[in-house]
């Protein structure tokens, strides 16, 4: 039988996965760094997605019919890196009014993952309910299909949407950290 009719038996397969979806844990490194003068410290702060699939692989003649099964996502910022400008000393007052600042935007970074944890398990739903099972030939692994699905569902529109969104909110946030700071704490510290 012809490929493409294989690749039509899978379908009956299809199952609509199961997602469960949480944050990841957190940390945060400071590093002293020239920073040219034009900042007193900025924070990095990266948004990781892991996924994680559970399959389900039917023989067929000719090979097998993999499935999705279910989703487990670990979306958020998972690593902040904190740079402080290499002319303050750690243990100063302004270390210290830059360092809080600094935390004040780590904040704000966790707390839109917060606030957008129904958005991002509800686009999970929908791009993992998309995926279809794929036909894989005998001469290949079944593994084959896991690059197959996590493209799918990273590409799909409903995520791709949700990871801008996040980008969008977190930079608003902080710009909003940073309009609050008018580095009256900063100049206290000279006087």
């Amino acid at each position: 039988m012809p490929y493409a009719l294989w690749a039509n038996i899978c379908i009956s397969h299809k199952q609509t996965p199961g997602v469960s979806f949480g944050s990841p844990e957190w940390s945060m490194r400071i590093e002293m760094a020239d920073l040219g003068g034009d900042f007193h410290g900025i924070v990095e702060a990266r948004l990781s997605e892991q996924i994680i699939l559970s399959k389900q692989s039917i023989v067929v003649p000719g090979g097998r019919c993999v499935s999705l099964v279910s989703v487990d996502a670990v979306i958020g910022f998972s690593e902040f890196v904190v740079k402080i400008d290499e002319s303050y000393t750690p243990g100063t007052c302004e270390f210290d009014v830059i360092m809080n600042h600094e935390q004040e935007h780590i904040r704000a970074n966790l707390s839109v993952m917060q606030n957008m944890s129904e958005e991002w398990r509800r686009a999970l739903e929908l791009a993992s309910n998309s995926v279809m099972p794929i036909f894989v030939p005998a001469a290949q692994s079944p593994d084959h299909a896991d690059e197959v699905f996590i493209r799918a569902i990273q590409s799909h529109p409903s995520i791709v949407l949700v990871r801008q969104r996040t980008e969008s909110e977190k930079d608003f946030r902080n710009r909003q950290v940073d309009m609050r700071d008018d580095h009256r704490r900063l100049r206290a510290c000279r006087d």
